[in-house]
Formats: C-alpha cells, sequence, structure tokens
C-alpha cells in the first residue's frame, strides 16, 4: 500500500511538474510578444520624436523669417514716412 501511495504522489508531481513547464512555457511566449511590443512602441516614439524635431525647427525658422520681415516692413515704413516728410 505504501508503493502505491509513492506511485501515486510521483504521478501527481509528474503532472504537477508538467503543468509547471507549460505555465512557464506561456510566461516566456507572453514576455517575448511583450517585448516586441515594447520595441515597436520605441520605434514608433522616435520616429514620432524626430517629425516632431523637425516640427519644431520648422517652426522656429518659419518664426524667425515672420520677424525677419516685420523689422524690414518697420524699416520700409520709417523710410516711407521720411520720404512723405522731405515732399
Amino acid at each position: 500500500m505504501l508503493l502505491n501511495n509513492i506511485k501515486g504522489d510521483n504521478k501527481d508531481l509528474r503532472v504537477r511538474i508538467t503543468s509547471m513547464r507549460h505555465e512557464i512555457m506561456f510566461a516566456m511566449e507572453s514576455v517575448t510578444k511583450m517585448e516586441e511590443g515594447i520595441e515597436k512602441l520605441r520605434e514608433t516614439s522616435r520616429g514620432a520624436n524626430g517629425e516632431a524635431f523637425g516640427a519644431n525647427k520648422n517652426a522656429s525658422e518659419t518664426n524667425n523669417q515672420i520677424l525677419a520681415l516685420k523689422c524690414k516692413h518697420e524699416e520700409g515704413k520709417e523710410d516711407f514716412e521720411k520720404t512723405i516728410g522731405d515732399l
């Protein structure tokens, strides 16, 4: 009877070990999928960051051009007023 009990315990342990192996494999697959997802998100965020940087640079250059045009306009306006005053 003791031998049957030991065999039964061994069988239960084998079943539990097999179940744990399956759980480990599932967990490893899940981790791999999550790592792939993280890498995709990392690449997407790098691309978005690059686009934002380019857009900010373009906006800064455009604002500088606007300021330069405003200064030129003010100079032209002053010259025009001076010319009108001289006439």
